[in-house]
């Protein structure tokens, strides 16, 4: 492993924030199981109740979020630290991302 490229160095000073694909729906198929449709992809895919959850809180926010704003939400909802809830969110990202659910926005930090 070597120094990071330039692009590379970028991609990871940057910020990712995310937000809802317009259009979506979001239904509840069991106790902890959901069905999400993108109008993106024209995908049906299943969700956990975390990666609903995070849905839920992105179609409610009025700007693009980060893992820790979704946590911080998730938490004050459910009663679990947002920390403990931070690494579920971070995981769900790509899955939501490739479902055309959400889009990411990328910001220079610092």
């Amino acid at each position: 492993m070597g120094r990071l490229s330039a692009p590379d160095a970028e991609v990871a000073r940057a910020q990712i924030r995310y937000r809802l694909v317009d259009g979506i729906r979001v239904e509840p198929i069991d106790d902890d199981v959901w069905v999400a449709f993108s109008p993106l992809s024209g995908d049906t895919t299943l969700l956990n109740d975390t990666s609903a959850a995070t849905l839920e809180v992105l179609a409610e926010a009025t700007q693009p979020c980060d893992t820790a704003v979704v946590s911080a939400a998730l938490a004050a909802d459910c009663g679990e630290k947002a920390e403990s809830l931070a690494p579920w969110v971070e995981f769900n990202w790509p899955q939501l991302l490739n479902a055309g659910l959400v889009r990411a926005i990328f910001s220079r930090s610092g």
